[in-house]
């Protein structure tokens, strides 16, 4: 498959035989299979990637500031974040 976005955002798969180049757009920009996967996950789950997203941010910094009581609540804001994420996947 070949993979293109539009100036709408909207994702177009075609057949990566050539078949389906009649159907390519001015407009289609090229993307990547692995953009193309973030897009339909981003589509199928948002909750599931902004609780990575949040816990991407939790580095051996933010961690060390939080042992050492410096953090002042960041990483329980945090936890906080990613258990109401959690409870709203379940269904809670």
């Amino acid at each position: 498959m070949k993979y293109f976005k539009d100036l709408k955002g909207m994702i177009h798969a075609l057949e990566s035989d050539g078949s389906q180049d009649h159907l390519i757009q001015d407009n289609f920009i090229s993307i990547t299979l692995k953009e193309f996967e973030q897009y339909i996950q981003s589509k199928i789950n948002p909750i599931k990637l902004e609780i990575d997203k949040l816990e991407q941010e939790i580095s051996p910094r933010r961690l060390r500031e939080a042992l050492l009581g410096l953090d002042n609540g960041w990483l329980k804001q945090q936890h906080d974040k990613i258990v109401e994420l959690e409870n709203q996947l379940k269904g809670n």
